[in-house]
């Protein structure tokens, strides 16, 4: 009987990988090799090369208009196909100190592999600068003295200029991927998480973690108080300054949430001076006195994206039969509208439009638009003299 020798699982192993190693090597060196070819390419490129991020365009035009109204620029976004956004719809396009801000894919040529944020002038629609992060951005917010970014993996700080202010990574003491909202006071960043009920504080000028504080289901903050989620339709107001205070409590309708999960990452709430929004996207809007907590009113209709507010205290909503429609945020009356089509032969539409998705952000007397079906930009200046005060 001949005896079976049975091999040193460690010698296996090694056999394995050196087998491994020979077959890349030689899949490497093949010029058909794909892996070659990308090799070849990355070495290649040169990040820092000036591609161009958008392109004129002359799609958009205004066809009926009860405000006077006028296209300032249109752009197109030189990556054409869907942009994965996993944030909340309102902050991933923001409008501060005479820019733009949003953030694309990267893709359309070898070398562009990360995203990209870019800042337009507001004026032309001329970009001011890039900054390229190393993942996806999921949200962006502006502050008093520049942009934070977030993602999954930490929170960038960039300046006016797209400098990098600081960066905060620290994912053993930091949920990022659990953040839904954040807001400034004081020189603090106080970010929320969705999930384990805490509230992270982060010093604005150095990123360095201050602390945490549990405090419940946080949906906003704004400055002493959080707007918390209590049970499935229930939201309350505390006083952080008061040991979490329940200041009012609104009971929220079940029919909006019929539909399970989807609905429960809405009502998106955004404070506006002494007003309290309420936005639940494509079904309604309900506005609430802030000091109070009493229903001023509300608005049912199909709406896209989060609305913007101008510096008249002005409420910019987008739908798809009116375009932007103004409202007076207090009391809801519908001042007018600004209608837009789009040419049907215009080739800039991607392939995979399935969602009518707009995002609008506004500074001043003009409307920024983000049509991320067809990945365009516009720039609507409204003429705000002719609303009655």
């Amino acid at each position: 009987m001949v005896a079976i020798q049975r091999r040193n699982p460690i010698v296996t192993v090694l056999i394995a990988v050196f087998s491994l190693a020979v077959i890349l090597s030689a899949h490497f060196a093949s010029p058909m090799s794909p892996l070659s070819n990308l090799g070849m390419m990355l070495q290649n490129c040169d990040l820092d090369a000036e591609l161009l991020t958008t392109s004129d365009l002359e799609s958009w035009h205004i066809v009926d208009s009860t405000i006077p109204a006028k296209i300032l620029w249109q752009k197109a976004e030189r990556v054409q196909r869907p942009v994965t956004h996993i944030g909340s719809p309102n902050t991933g396009f923001v409008a501060s100190k005479g820019m733009i801000l949003y953030w694309q894919e990267g893709g359309g040529d070898s070398c562009d592999i990360h995203p990209i944020v870019v800042a337009l002038d507001k004026n032309t629609g001329v970009e001011k600068w890039r900054y390229r992060p190393q993942d996806l951005v999921t949200e962006i917010f502006a502050v008093s003295d520049g942009f934070v970014l977030l993602n999954v993996l930490g929170v960038v700080k960039l300046n006016w200029q797209g400098q990098v202010v600081w960066k905060q990574g620290s994912i053993e003491d930091i949920p990022f991927r659990a953040f839904n909202t954040m807001h400034e006071q004081a020189g603090i960043l106080y970010f929320s998480a969705w999930f384990g009920g805490a509230t992270y504080k982060l010093a604005s000028d150095t990123g360095n973690l201050i602390g945490s504080e549990a405090i419940g289901d946080v949906m906003s903050l704004f400055d002493n108080f959080a707007l918390l989620k209590v049970g499935e339709t229930r939201l309350q107001l505390v006083d952080s300054s008061k040991n979490n205070k329940i200041h009012y409590t609104i009971d929220l309708s079940k029919d909006l949430f019929k539909n399970g999960y989807l609905n429960s990452l809405y009502p998106v709430a955004i404070k506006h001076r002494d007003t309290l929004f309420l936005f639940y996207e494509s079904k309604r809007v309900e506005v609430y006195d802030f000091n109070t907590g009493q229903a001023l009113w509300q608005l049912e209709k199909p709406i896209y994206g989060i609305p913007a507010f101008s510096s008249d205290d002005l409420l910019i909503l987008y739908s798809r039969e009116s375009g932007l429609e103004l409202y007076r945020a207090r009391t809801g009356e519908l001042l007018g509208n600004v209608k837009l089509v789009r040419d049907s032969s215009s080739q800039n539409t991607s392939d995979q439009m399935t969602l009518f998705s707009v995002w609008i952000a506004a500074d001043e007397n003009t409307v920024y638009i983000r049509q991320r079906d067809y990945l365009e930009l516009l720039a609507i200046e409204i003429d705000l003299s002719t609303i009655e005060q």
